[in-house]
Formats: C-alpha cells, sequence, structure tokens
C-alpha cells in the first residue's frame, strides 16, 4: 500500500485514480476483444459466458474503487465491515477492519481514538445493477447438424 503524508496527497491520488477509472475499465474491455478468437456470434455459449464473467469481475472491481473514491470525498477512510450494532443506553457499532488498508490511514484511525467520527456506508454492490442478467448468447446449431427444410423457391411460370 502507499503511504500518504498529508490530505493534499490523498485528495491528488484520489482525484488521478477517479480520473483512470475510466480509461482502466476501456482499457480492459478493449484487451478481451483483442484476444477473442472469432467474432461474438461464432463464439460457444461457454466462451462467452467466460469473457462475460472476467468483465464482470473488473467492472464490479471498477465500481468499488469509484464508490470508495466518491464516499471518501479526500477524507482519511479506512475500510471495514459493520459487524454488530447495539442499542442500549446508546449505539454501540463494532467495525470489522480490513486486512488491505493503507497502514497511514490505520495509523490515523488509532489516534482518533475518542474523537468525533463519521460512518459512511457505501456498499459498491447498491451501484452494480443486475450483472447477473448480462449473458451469452445460446449455441446455434451447426448447420451440417441442423435438419433444415431446403425449397426451390424459383417459379417455373417465369420461364419463357
Amino acid at each position: 500500500m502507499e503511504k500518504f503524508d498529508s490530505t493534499a496527497e490523498r485528495g491528488a491520488v484520489a482525484a488521478m485514480t477517479a480520473e483512470t477509472v475510466g480509461v482502466d475499465l476501456l482499457s480492459a474491455l478493449v484487451a478481451e476483444v483483442k484476444l477473442l478468437p472469432d467474432v461474438w456470434e461464432k463464439l460457444p455459449q461457454l466462451k462467452q459466458e467466460d469473457l462475460i464473467e472476467r468483465l464482470r469481475n473488473r467492472v464490479a472491481e471498477n465500481v468499488k474503487q469509484a464508490v470508495h473514491l466518491i464516499s471518501s470525498a479526500n477524507r482519511i477512510t479506512v475500510s471495514a465491515t459493520l459487524d454488530s450494532i447495539t442499542i442500549s443506553g446508546g449505539t454501540k457499532a463494532t467495525l470489522k477492519i480490513d486486512m488491505h488498508n493503507d497502514p497511514s490511514s490505520l495509523q490515523e484511525l488509532f489516534g482518533s481514538v475518542k474523537k468525533p467520527c463519521l460512518i459512511i456506508v457505501a456498499p459498491p454492490a447498491d451501484h452494480m445493477g443486475d450483472m447477473k442478467e448480462v449473458k451469452g448468447d445460446p449455441n446455434q446449431p451447426d448447420i451440417f447438424e441442423a435438419n433444415y427444410h431446403v425449397t426451390d423457391e424459383s417459379d417455373s411460370s417465369d420461364e419463357t
């Protein structure tokens, strides 16, 4: 993880990352298209599904990054999961801190005990839509395996 010495540095990195989310996503899509062994219609459904799954994972990661960047608004942020909440004589929340946080952010968190904080719930899934609806096209029967009925469409009355 990168270490940030100031809020300004954190903001600059966040702005740079936010600006490159789109290009990162587009680059991933272009790379996948370049790797296609054939045009989409000729790919078996299983290969289409594999490609869609790789793209789905890439989009999910980019959305997660974007939600984090937008939600953090250049503040000190530490990713966590709300483990429990108790409402009895006040409200007490227990957070499980993710292992992949920036060490400098964790250091600032440790120094923030008894200080006011803002908890932002920002699940990336809220911004994904139903990506599972995107599926490959069903396999088409091979023209030589299908039992097609061929008809002669020429009209014999047109002969002179």
